[in-house]
């Protein structure tokens, strides 16, 4: 499933609820995987200096949870979740 038709899907969810504490974060954009949290420790793919990703996907234990698109926020499941409240959206959903 691409992410169009992931993004649809997720829109149909509820968001995750506030002290939802997730077992797996990953970060993905148009080139793959970016980095992620795991039980097993974290990870981080680097990009080069100045990349502009086009997209940023954020799962949340395998569950769409986050989506940004050339600096809009098309979805986003996580505003209420506590571990995510240090981040600062400011357009879109």
């Amino acid at each position: 499933m691409n992410f169009k038709h992931q993004l649809i899907h997720a829109k149909k969810l509820p968001d995750f609820p506030a002290y939802y504490e997730p077992q797996m974060i990953e970060f993905f954009d148009q080139k793959g995987l970016l980095g992620g949290q795991t039980p097993l420790g974290d990870y981080e793919q680097s990009r080069p200096h100045g990349y502009q990703a086009e997209y940023i996907a954020v799962y949340i234990d395998g569950e769409l949870g986050f989506f940004l698109e050339n600096g809009n926020v098309l979805l986003n499941r996580i505003k209420h979740m506590a571990v995510f409240n240090q981040f600062t959206i400011t357009r879109g959903a």
